[in-house]
């Protein structure tokens, strides 16, 4: 009984043996080519503004001494006004539990930093890994502010370019 299993079990894999290279160099012949190119039929609201004229750079050597970003303002896709933040890690960041802030214009009578993450700040969202992240940037931020979770201190912070600024490129 064994020998007869063994002989179908035989069989069986030596069909499968010739069968599929066939079976695959077929289905790659017969696959459809490759996807015509959309982007130009698509909405205005989903193009890509690129690295033009209304892009600005960040690059303030005391926010980003250290830290292997490319960082850029540019304005936001289909809405007046407003902008967004693109940060491009060029490597995994060294610290825990990177997160992305914001702060509002803060006046004179502010109080000075300390190293800790002020009340004021509101969270954009997480860095972690080299995944490019883009975040609309809301009305009113003035300052970018890198914290990290794990250590409870400021990594970086610095002001944003104000709406009228100039500039293009990423910066560094």
């Amino acid at each position: 009984m064994i020998a007869a299993l063994r002989r179908r079990h035989l069989v069986a894999w030596s069909v499968l043996a010739l069968a599929a290279p066939a079976l695959l160099i077929s289905a790659l012949s017969l696959r459809a080519g490759r996807p015509a190119d959309v982007a130009p039929q698509l909405p205005e609201a989903f193009a890509d503004r690129g690295d033009g004229p209304a892009a600005r750079q960040l690059a303030h050597a005391p926010l980003f001494a250290g830290l292997p970003l490319h960082v850029l303002v540019r304005p936001a896709a289909g809405r007046t006004g407003a902008l967004t933040l693109d940060v491009q890690p060029e490597e995994s960041l060294l610290e825990p539990d990177v997160l992305v802030y914001v702060l509002p214009r803060r006046g004179p009578d502010a109080a000075p930093d300390d190293g800790a993450l002020p009340a004021e700040a509101r969270l954009l969202g997480a860095l972690s890994g080299t995944l490019p992240r883009r975040w609309v940037l809301p009305a009113g931020a003035a300052e970018l502010l890198l914290y990290s979770l794990g250590h409870q201190r400021v990594l970086a912070r610095g002001p944003l370019p104000a709406a009228g600024a100039g500039g293009s490129g990423a910066a560094r």
